[in-house]
C-alpha cells in the first residue's frame, strides 16, 4: 500500500485578506485620472424598417451596396444600403419544414457568411439549430452549417 503524504493546507492570514482584495479592486477599477470615454451617439440607420428578432446586419463581398439582415425566425431579408429605404425582400427563407427549430429562445436561423468568392460563384452559408430528425448520428437538436446559392438572374433572391 502506497502511503499519500498528507497535503496541508495554508490559510491567507485574515490581516491579508483585506489588503489583498482592496489592490484586486483597485487594479480592476478605472482610475481617476483615467481617460473619460468619448461620447457615442446613437443613429437610426433605416428609419423606415422593422425586422422581426434580427440577429445579424451584413453585407456581401460583391460591391452591390446591398444590405442583409437574418431574422431568428427563418427569413433573411435584404435592401438596398439607403437610409431613406422603405421595404425590404426576403432572400431566403426556412422553417420548421425545412428542419429549423426555434421554440427557445438561443435557437433559430442564427448565422449567414458569404463565400469569399460570392460576386462570381453566388455561394452562401446559414447556421441554424435542427429539430430531431434533420440531424445525422444524433435524435437530439444540433446546429447545421448549409450551403446554398443565390439566384443568378435575381442576386435577390436564394435558389
Amino acid at each position: 500500500m502506497l502511503h499519500q503524504p498528507a497535503v496541508r493546507r495554508r490559510r491567507i492570514p485574515r490581516v491579508l485578506c483585506l489588503p489583498i482584495a482592496a489592490w484586486i479592486f483597485a487594479a480592476l477599477s478605472p482610475s481617476a485620472g483615467a481617460a473619460a470615454l468619448p461620447e457615442i451617439e446613437v443613429e437610426v440607420a433605416f428609419p423606415n424598417l422593422t425586422f422581426d428578432q434580427p440577429v445579424l446586419l451584413t453585407a456581401p463581398p460583391d460591391g452591390s451596396d446591398r444590405i442583409f439582415v437574418v431574422e431568428r425566425k427563418g427569413t433573411i431579408r435584404v435592401f438596398p444600403n439607403d437610409p431613406e429605404v422603405s421595404e425590404t425582400s426576403t432572400f431566403f427563407s426556412i422553417t420548421a419544414t425545412d428542419g429549423l427549430r426555434t421554440a427557445r429562445g438561443e435557437e433559430g436561423l442564427l448565422g449567414l457568411a458569404f463565400d469569399p468568392d460570392y460576386a462570381n460563384n453566388r455561394y452562401f452559408y446559414i447556421n441554424y439549430t435542427a429539430i430531431d430528425g434533420f440531424c445525422a448520428d444524433t435524435a437530439k437538436d444540433c446546429t447545421k452549417v448549409v450551403r446554398y446559392q443565390a439566384s443568378a438572374g435575381n442576386p435577390d433572391l436564394a435558389i
